[in-house]
């Protein structure tokens, strides 16, 4: 499932969200692109993104710091919260 980096950053705002994607586009095999509803937005699958986190992740203080917020992400993702957001 794809998550915008827009969904991103209603919830860990802009700054933590921008590190977030260029780490995963640049240093991960996580499948990212184009958000086309935005102009440096992009998109992420992030059931990607957590199961790499989840790999040797006591090793790498970058997986440890993202991995409980990926999953927060996650868990609003199956809510529907960002849905909700956007209709409001």
């Amino acid at each position: 499932m794809f998550i915008s980096s827009h969904n991103v950053e209603t919830v860990m705002g802009q700054e933590l969200t921008a590190r977030l994607c260029q780490w995963l586009s640049g240093n991960s095999p996580v499948n990212c692109k184009k958000d086309p509803g935005y102009e440096h937005g992009i998109q992420f699958n992030i059931d990607e993104a957590l199961e790499f986190c989840q790999i040797k992740m006591l090793q790498d203080s970058t997986k440890k710091e993202f991995f409980p917020h990926l999953a927060k992400l996650k868990n609003y993702q199956v809510c529907g919260m960002f849905e909700n957001a956007r209709s409001a």
